[in-house]
């Protein structure tokens, strides 16, 4: 294991250069007694699993409140298959891989008042901002 001043010279170079995860893994790992156990390259591999991880995440948060969404819990989940809904769940779990998007193709959802247009829209655009794709919500009030 390192000694401090060294340790704390290589946390600080990091945050530095705006490195946090792997500040934060390089401090959980100093931490941690049995990291030395682990071959470098796993070791490595942590440090930058967890700046990718910490980076995506971020993106991830900075597009979903960007997006003006109204529901941001909303998933494409198990629900899309009830009756009750008449959802075709084929063609939702199609939209929800994105490819219209990369096709550059418009989606209308259209639909009685309550009949769920609004969380199937959000839960489209949840997918699409997982995909690190920018949303932005808005009510067909408001455009019009």
């Amino acid at each position: 294991m390192m000694m401090n001043s060294e340790f704390d010279n290589l946390f600080q170079s990091l945050k530095k250069m705006r490195l946090s995860g792997m500040a934060e893994e390089l401090e959980r790992q100093y931490l941690d007694p049995n990291s030395d156990l682990l071959d470098p390259e796993e070791r490595i591999s942590r440090l930058i699993r967890a700046e990718f991880e910490l980076r995506h995440t971020k993106k991830l948060n900075r597009l979903v409140k960007s997006s003006n969404i109204r529901y941001p819990q909303a998933t494409i989940d198990q629900s899309i298959e009830d009756p009750k809904r008449n959802l075709d769940a084929a063609t939702i779990l199609k939209l929800a891989q994105c490819s219209w998007i990369q096709e550059k193709r418009n989606l209308i959802i259209t639909g009685l008042t309550g009949a769920g247009k609004s969380w199937c829209a959000c839960a489209l655009g949840m997918a699409a901002m997982q995909k690190m794709y920018t949303v932005y919500y808005s009510s067909t009030e408001y455009l019009l």
